[in-house]
């Protein structure tokens, strides 16, 4: 896995300045290359790794507790298939170690992250361009929103994602239902750049990282809340 992300960064590490920049056009390779980063930046986070081991010691554990005594076997379908459990061995398990959650998580983080860049891909791809340093970022980069139905995944119809590539540049990506055209360089009325700012300081794990005082930035997008006609 880690031989897999140094190489992934390798890439990135080619490319990101020209497309950071706006100086190189975002060709399907860069596409490929972006998609995989933000997948992984989606899936690597320490979140989901807490989530595995939710699932793991909490959830299986539970569901397996509250099966009636009467019954010995149960069946899960998977894309199609079915697969039959002994209930006994199961619950006879041992609890999962913290080094063989890890080992899950790391073949959840590389099939997901290949899978859900393929989604990326099919989206339409906007470059929302600022003519001042006005884009913030955080350590949980990638915002995921939905005004429309409000349901996260990824692929969920409505689903909006949010990308800062730099402080003049910011990766949007939304439903392409009508086959539409990337638009790479798609100008910023920088009256609302304080919108796109709070999707990514609310979205922040810890740190939040500005070329500016990050107290001007919360002003900013506080006066544009209050600002009735900007809503």
């Amino acid at each position: 896995m880690e031989d897999k992300l140094a190489r992934l960064e390798s890439k990135l590490s080619v490319i990101w300045k020209g497309i950071a920049q706006g100086t190189v056009p975002l060709t399907y390779f860069h596409k490929e290359v972006i998609a995989l980063f933000i997948a992984t930046l989606i899936f690597r986070h320490p979140n989901h790794e807490k989530k595995i081991e939710y699932v793991e010691k909490d959830i299986c554990n539970k569901l397996f507790e509250d099966i009636p005594k009467s019954i010995e076997n149960i069946g899960f379908i998977v894309n199609g298939k079915e697969t039959i459990v002994n209930v006994e061995k199961i619950k006879g398990r041992k609890m999962k170690s913290d080094n063989e959650i890890q080992i899950s998580f790391i073949k959840y983080l590389d099939e997901l992250s290949m899978k859900f860049s393929k989604m990326l891909l099919k989206k339409k791809w906007s470059i929302l361009v600022s003519s001042k340093r006005e884009f913030i970022t955080s350590d949980k980069p990638v915002v995921i929103t939905n005004p429309k139905t409000g349901f996260l995944g990824i692929n969920s119809e409505g689903v909006i994602i949010y990308f800062p590539l730099s402080p003049t540049r910011l990766l949007i990506l939304e439903d392409n239902l009508d086959n539409e055209s990337d638009t790479m360089s798609n100008p910023l009325n920088n009256v609302y750049a304080p919108y796109f700012n709070h999707k990514i300081l609310s979205n922040a794990y810890k740190y939040v990282i500005s070329n500016r005082d990050i107290k001007e930035v919360a002003t900013e997008i506080e006066k544009f809340y209050e600002n009735e006609e900007l809503k």
